[in-house]
């Protein structure tokens, strides 16, 4: 283990995909993205209605907190194991962050207040 440790750290290391030909549609890729984005809104959602939380900061904090864990879960493995630089991981966690923060607010707004109940 110790030696293929040592030829890993001596030789280079990078990531590349590689397409000679790619038949690029944006309008298509920015859909795909914005249907990605929409349905990580709609499940944390799903998952704060499923919740007694009553207090508005309670909401956006459940909300934060499952934006927090993806974007822990999907970013910081690229930093681990492919040496992404810390400043793109960062700028990419900051800004799923950012997003379900602004998730949070809404739902607590549309949710509306609500006096939380002992479950059963």
């Amino acid at each position: 283990m110790k030696k293929a440790e040592q030829k890993m750290a001596a030789g280079p290391a990078g990531v590349l995909i590689y397409h000679p030909k790619r038949v690029f549609n944006f309008p298509k890729r920015l859909g795909i993205e914005f249907a990605t984005e929409v349905v990580e809104a709609l499940l944390a959602v799903f998952l704060l209605a499923q919740t007694n939380i009553g207090s508005f900061l309670g909401r956006v904090g459940f909300v934060l907190t499952a934006g927090i864990l993806a974007a822990i879960a999907t970013n910081v493995p690229y930093w681990n194991w492919y040496g992404f630089p810390r400043i793109y991981v960062g700028g990419y966690m900051l800004t799923q962050i950012v997003g379900f923060l602004c998730v949070g607010i809404v739902a607590a707004l549309v949710l509306g207040r609500r006096s939380a109940q002992p479950a059963p």
